[in-house]
């Protein structure tokens, strides 16, 4: 027996937000070079970020990134590409390498994960687009996921909420989420 907590926090907006569309690849199992599980976020691409805000003051080189994160240069330019059409604002140059112009605002599990430490949040399943975090969670939690797994999402296309009421919510423009909570003595 498992329950599942959803919540989306949403700010008020006064006036409609532009949205780029785009032609976002899907991300990438370093492992297996295709999609990475039910559409999962690439992890390299939380890596370059972290890369980056770590070196925030400088230009880090592509190979530089490539060491970190265990790829090729060119693969290292291609997840920039996907960045870039996620909104991340990186700025290239030319044979020297990238630089973060700001710290995006993603819910990535590398950025979560020092925040999650010590409390029950130790499973974080990113999706960058996903159907519904609570269907994913749901799908997890039959499977046998841990207690305190979290299902973010930042942008749902078909989530849901009370009174099977639907909703799509934009990209990045708030907090989409569900979590597995197994009660003491469940079956």
């Amino acid at each position: 027996m498992f329950f599942l907590f959803e919540f989306s926090i949403i700010p008020r907006i006064t006036k409609p937000p532009s949205i780029r569309r785009s032609r976002a690849a899907a991300p990438f199992d370093s492992a297996q070079g295709r999609s990475a599980p039910h559409g999962q976020t690439d992890l390299r691409i939380g890596r370059i970020i972290q890369s980056l805000m770590d070196h925030a003051t400088v230009v880090v080189s592509g190979t530089k990134i490539a060491a970190e994160i265990g790829t090729t240069r060119s693969e290292v330019w291609r997840l920039v590409q996907q960045l870039r059409t996620l909104g991340v604002e990186i700025a290239g140059h030319p044979a020297t390498g990238y630089r973060l112009k700001s710290v995006p605002d993603l819910l990535l599990p590398e950025m979560l994960a020092p925040l999650a430490k010590g409390t029950i949040f130790s499973h974080i399943h990113h999706y960058y687009r996903i159907g519904s975090t609570n269907t994913q969670a749901m799908e997890a939690a039959a499977a046998g996921a841990p207690e305190g797994s979290v299902f973010l999402a930042e942008e749902q296309t078909a989530g849901r909420g009370r009174g099977g009421h639907t909703w799509h919510s934009a990209r990045s423009l708030g907090i989409h989420c569900s979590v597995i909570l197994r009660p003491p003595g469940g079956a």
